[in-house]
């Protein structure tokens, strides 16, 4: 972790120099606001890339995690089913719940 700092900290410091050898190149005033902004941008990235790298490594640990206790829940659940659910007792097949029709003895509407 201290080796990806002080790599890190390298990056930015040629980084500035390498900005400043570019502004001192620049040839007139009206390019140098144009350049202070990318360089400034690209400087911000610079420096938030530590704090990227980090939270991007908890957030694969995090979705692992859920990944793993989701599916342990639909293997608990799946188990429960199969025991609890069975046709021979239940007296439905299939083809009763498939097919879709309802048996009703009297509709009335109004009053």
């Amino acid at each position: 972790m201290l080796e990806y700092l002080s790599e890190w900290m390298k990056q930015i410091a040629y980084y500035m120099v390498l900005v400043t050898l570019v502004m001192q190149l620049a040839a007139g005033k009206s390019f140098q606001k144009y350049i202070r902004m990318f360089t400034g941008i690209v400087l911000v990235l610079f420096i938030l890339s530590p704090a990227a790298r980090l939270l991007s490594l908890d957030v694969t640990e995090m979705i692992d995690s859920v990944k793993d206790r989701y599916d342990g829940k639909l293997r608990e659940i799946e188990t429960v089913w199969s025991e609890n659910f069975d046709e021979k007792e239940s007296g439905y097949t299939d083809h009763d719940r498939i097919s879709g029709s309802i048996e009703v003895e009297e509709i009335r509407i109004g009053r």
